[in-house]
């Protein structure tokens, strides 16, 4: 992936994660972008015509692929300027220099298991307050040890879908069948809770959620909607959101908040804590990641992140 291509995708996630699709400036962006893209394609057309003289119908198939390629590539850093600065415009900056400055301005990939997310400027830039907002609460996901020590032996909280390519079998998961049918089974769950009302059970806990919801990804809702997403489901469901702010005031007990494919157990993303319900299971979750060679979680030993 170019820097051009990844600063690209980054917008385009930003745009989705802030809900700025129907502002005027990011459509217009839109289409600008595609008219410069139609531009350069008549120019390498113009230009190279005289190859096609005597191709095959296949062969043009080929020659028209790799123009329409090279026009996108040959587009792409003036798409990105227009787009960026249409998001600042459409957020508040004076234009795309002043977004690109800013502090939370990353378009740079992170890789998250087998896969990679993209960060939200937005939570960025406001990172302070987030924190501040989400002060003694917590995201939480509840299984079972089994699914505990199955998660920890690939490394991944993996959704349905993902789980799926992975070649895991069915219904090791809550409500699979559901979640295909509203949409969900291509995120993974967590619920906003008070971190003082955990109790027992087994549980991965993110006592910092804000190292989360800097993720481009996710979505929530104040219910349990089984992640919904599928418009002909969605109006028997809460409406969801992506505002962060709003998420962090979730009360519900059965809200969610659904994060797209998975996340890095053992990286940066890893939990805070990996609550066990005795000590038994406490010490053997400790002495699989041992033989691992897994001696930290997103910066703290196992020792205080696996705790009964």
């Amino acid at each position: 992936m170019t820097r051009d291509e990844g600063e690209y995708t980054y917008l385009t996630a930003n745009v989705s994660a802030q809900s700025l699709d129907k502002r005027a400036e990011v459509v217009a962006a839109h289409a600008t972008g595609q008219h410069l893209e139609e531009m350069v394609r008549q120019e390498i057309f113009h230009e190279r015509a005289h190859e096609a003289v005597g191709m095959t119908g296949p062969q043009l198939a080929d020659f028209a692929k790799n123009i329409q390629l090279e026009a996108h590539t040959r587009a792409l850093p003036a798409k990105v300027q227009v787009l960026r600065d249409a998001v600042a415009k459409a957020t508040g900056f004076a234009d795309g220099d002043a977004l690109a400055t800013s502090p939370g301005y990353n378009p740079a990939p992170r890789r998250s298991a087998g896969w990679l997310t993209w960060t939200r400027f937005d939570v960025g830039n406001s990172a302070g307050k987030l924190n501040s907002a989400l002060n003694g609460r917590s995201l939480v996901h509840s299984t079972s040890f089994t699914g505990l020590k199955a998660m920890l032996a690939t490394g991944v909280l993996a959704s349905t879908e993902r789980r799926t390519t992975m070649g895991t079998h069915a219904n090791v998961g809550s409500s699979e069948a559901a979640d295909k049918l509203t949409g969900g089974a291509s995120s993974v769950f967590l619920r906003v809770l008070p971190a003082s009302s955990l109790g027992s059970g087994l549980k991965l806990v993110w006592d910092q959620p804000e190292r989360l919801l800097a993720r481009a990804d996710y979505y929530g809702a104040n219910a349990d909607t089984y992640g919904v997403v599928n418009p002909f489901k969605a109006g028997q469901y809460a409406k969801s959101t992506r505002d962060p702010f709003k998420i962090a005031k979730f009360a519900n007990p059965s809200n969610e908040v659904m994060f797209a494919d998975g996340i890095d157990l053992l990286g940066p993303e890893g939990p805070s804590r990996i609550l066990c319900s005795n000590t038994s299971q406490r010490d053997e979750v400790r002495t699989m990641l041992q033989a691992k060679d897994i001696t930290a979680i997103a910066g703290k030993p196992i020792e205080e992140v696996v705790t009964a």
